[in-house]
């Protein structure tokens, strides 16, 4: 009763709708233009065993580190010089990925859960054939223990055949990466299932009159 109390005497923050700050609202027409502006062609794929489903999201993954990096997606990714919600960027690999995955008939959910916890995306075809994705700012800091812990976690319960863990630098250091990799190499080296780290350059830009 005293938490029920607390709760109705705290005063309510408003959002801003118009302006739309966090991206709540805007996430799918943004996701829907670039995916428009920058098809991606899977038709030569034969999606017929779990390695060629996992080589295609890696394509998807790739693609969305290429709009990042070269297409502009990262100015979104900021407003007025600061970072949005790890959210947003969430979201906006779910509007991408889901525009290729609709292309290429493969099922993308948002944040199944199997029982140990949500995991971002889970890309499937058929139901042997399933891979999982985790988007994380490499700011998070949950970023290492999400790798080691989280994601193993995920595949036991969603029977993943492949897991990807895409990682959004958004600090100028590299430090918090470089620990994922290790343990990522430490993994390989005693022959665990690991997954696959991709990183993409989230990170601030000069523009281009201030670049010399």
């Amino acid at each position: 009763l005293d938490l029920i109390q607390l709760y109705e005497e705290k005063a309510g923050e408003q959002y801003d709708f118009a302006r739309d700050p966090e991206g709540l609202l805007s996430w799918s027409d943004i996701a829907e233009k670039f995916a428009r502006k920058n098809p991606l062609s899977l038709a030569q794929m034969r999606l017929d065993s779990p390695d060629k489903v996992f080589k295609c999201v890696t394509q998807i993954c790739q693609q969305y580190a290429t709009l990042v990096e070269d297409n502009g997606l990262s100015e979104l990714l900021y407003v007025k010089g600061k970072l949005r919600h790890e959210r947003f960027a969430q979201l906006l690999f779910y509007g991408i990925a889901d525009a290729y995955c609709r292309a290429n008939d493969l099922d993308l959910s948002r944040e199944p859960n199997g029982g140990h916890g949500p995991v971002d995306f889970k890309i499937s075809k058929g139901y042997n054939a399933r891979v999982t994705v985790e988007v994380k700012y490499s700011s998070n800091p949950a970023l290492s223990r999400g790798f080691q812990k989280q994601l193993p976690d995920y595949n036991r319960a969603e029977k993943t055949s492949f897991s990807i863990y895409l990682i959004l630098q958004t600090t100028q250091s590299s430090r918090a990466i470089q620990s994922v990799k290790m343990a990522a190499a430490i993994g390989v080296k005693q022959k665990q299932r690991v997954p696959q780290v991709i990183v993409v350059d989230a990170r601030r830009r000069p523009s281009a009159s201030k670049r010399k």
